[in-house]
């Protein structure tokens, strides 16, 4: 959600509504909720641009309604958000112990929604989940060996590839791109975006130039 330099990515009071947006695609029951509260007098509220009143009409209202509801309201498997970057609003109007307070409360609201938060270790943000009263594990992400998932993330996209030298599919070319992330998901990414981007790009020469990177 949140986006360094972008000042529309790294705004606090946009993180609710567009996490809800993005939850109202994936379950038609909460969606219907959601356009009652938008189509209702409630809106001003949400106008407002209150954390606590977004927190209180986008989530805790209808997920809690759709809990207590039939069978048929709730979702047929868990879902879990991942909230990436919420240190990019160190800066903004709202403290980042609110956001964390917020994505804590969020995460105990049903037992089918699970929330993953990835940032900076600011010590902020850990207070807002410890004032939040939830239980709540801190994961070292440098601390976890990622060349084993980056080499099957390479094998995965590079497979797919049309027009590409079959030399590149195999197993010793695979491993040699991906120890050139150095374990380190950030840089497969970028380069498999590089490689993929550009629907006229020549693959061939584009994997060429990321190895030699």
């Amino acid at each position: 959600i949140f986006r360094r330099g972008v000042p529309e990515f790294s705004e606090p009071d946009a993180f609710l509504p567009t996490l809800s947006y993005q939850l109202t695609r994936w379950h038609e029951p909460y969606r219907k909720r959601i356009v009652q509260v938008l189509q209702g007098t409630d809106r001003a509220k949400l106008d407002a641009k209150n954390l606590q009143w977004q927190f209180d009409l986008l989530f805790e209202r209808p997920l809690k309604q759709i809990h207590s509801g039939g069978e048929s309201d709730v979702p047929p498997k868990p879902l879990v958000i991942i909230v990436d970057g919420i240190d990019v609003c160190e800066d903004g109007s709202v403290p980042l112990s609110r956001i964390a307070v917020s994505l804590a409360q969020l995460a105990t609201l049903v037992p089918w929604l699970k929330v993953f938060v990835t940032s900076r270790p600011y010590p902020e943000i850990e207070d807002g989940l410890n004032q939040a009263n939830c239980r709540w594990e801190k994961l070292d992400i440098t601390s976890f060996p990622a060349e084993e998932d980056i080499e099957k993330y390479n094998r995965e996209w590079i497979t797919k590839l049309s027009h590409v030298d079959p030399v590149w599919r195999s197993d010793e070319r695979i491993k040699t791109l991906s120890d050139k992330a150095s374990g380190r998901f950030v840089w497969a990414s970028n380069a498999a975006k590089y490689v993929t981007d550009h629907r006229r790009r020549n693959k061939n020469r584009a994997l060429d130039k990321v190895l030699a990177m």
